[in-house]
């Protein structure tokens, strides 16, 4: 009886002895796993999410910019100089990474009023500047020197990726009426012939931005080529 009795409270304390240090390490173990593929999944979705979070902002802003580049560009004009037999050049400066030209553009009224338009890259941003011009007696418009304070100055891009000379992309093309490329001279002050400069029927503008300016893994590239209807020069497509 007593034997029995012993055999039985045996028995109770086998069925309630809990878990043992090899199924604690096992468990352990499995735990471990688990978290490491649950990290590893939620470290790759915030990855996922930084770049296309990135790929959106820089295709916005390319986009944005690229808007901006055509409207300015597309609106450019000879400007009729008095006492002159042929206008001045729609563009005064023609460079890889900085145009300036004349053009009319729709500022604050319902009137098209001729401004001066400069685009360049400036310490990796685009910028945008504006000369309004004043009309003399005789009807003519006049500009400005470039080296005055500009009218309007705004940043139209942000870590646009250097010019050709420092490594990069070439910003602005300048295109024939054949779609053939006008060659930019090296040096500070790019296409000066004013045959050249008079030439300019379209411009090829390629602009490519990133997220800093460091880290190119997300960058964005648009191209876009710009006809210059003001000018009434047939282009052929190629």
């Amino acid at each position: 009886m007593i034997a029995r009795v012993r055999d039985g409270v045996s028995s109770f304390h086998d069925g309630q002895r809990g878990i043992t240090l090899v199924e604690l390490i096992v468990a352990i173990g499995l735990l471990g796993v688990f978290a490491t593929i649950v990290t590893s999944l939620y470290m790759s979705s915030m990855r996922a999410m930084a770049i296309g979070r990135d790929l959106h902002a820089n295709t916005a802003q390319a986009a944005n910019a690229i808007n901006e580049i055509t409207r300015d560009i597309r609106a450019g004009t000879d400007n009729p100089v008095q006492g002159q037999s042929l206008n001045n050049p729609t563009f005064e400066v023609a460079m890889a990474d900085k145009v300036r030209l004349y053009a009319y553009i729709n500022l604050d009224g319902s009137s098209e009023l001729p401004v001066m338009i400069e685009l360049s890259v400036v310490n990796g941003s685009l910028i945008e500047k504006r000369w309004a011009a004043t009309q003399n007696s005789a009807g003519y418009w006049l500009f400005p020197a470039a080296t005055t304070p500009p009218t309007s100055t705004r940043t139209i891009a942000t870590y646009v990726v250097p010019s050709v000379a420092a490594g990069g992309t070439q910003l602005f093309t300048f295109l024939k009426t054949d779609s053939s490329s006008i060659p930019i001279p090296t040096g500070p002050t790019g296409i000066t012939d004013a045959t050249a400069l008079r030439s300019i029927a379209a411009v090829q503008v390629s602009l490519t931005v990133r997220s800093s300016a460091t880290d190119a893994s997300q960058q964005v590239t648009l191209q876009n080529t710009v006809g210059i209807p003001n000018l009434g020069l047939a282009r052929t497509l190629s």
